[in-house]
């Protein structure tokens, strides 16, 4: 399986004045940065993932399956499918 990623690498002088510092790969010369072909949608999946409603749901979620496989075992069932 290949990952679908490219690499930028610059020179040392062209990264201090580059505005995605942060986001760069650590390296040792700390020039590279990789971006994945679909990074805007990464980053959008991100952002909603942090939201207090994903939250919510995340526990409802939770609750829900937890409480689901925890009766299954009291009926002699180990794992769920």
């Amino acid at each position: 399986m290949t990952r679908r990623h490219y690499e930028y690498k610059s020179r040392k002088v062209a990264c201090r004045e580059c505005s995605l510092k942060s986001k760069r790969a650590a390296a040792k010369d700390n020039t590279t940065l990789k971006r994945h072909d679909r990074q805007e949608d990464l980053d959008r999946m991100l952002r909603e993932a942090r939201t207090f409603r994903s939250f919510i749901e995340l526990k409802t979620r939770q609750q829900l399956s937890e409480r689901s496989f925890a009766r299954s075992t009291r009926y002699g069932y180990k794992r769920a499918r």
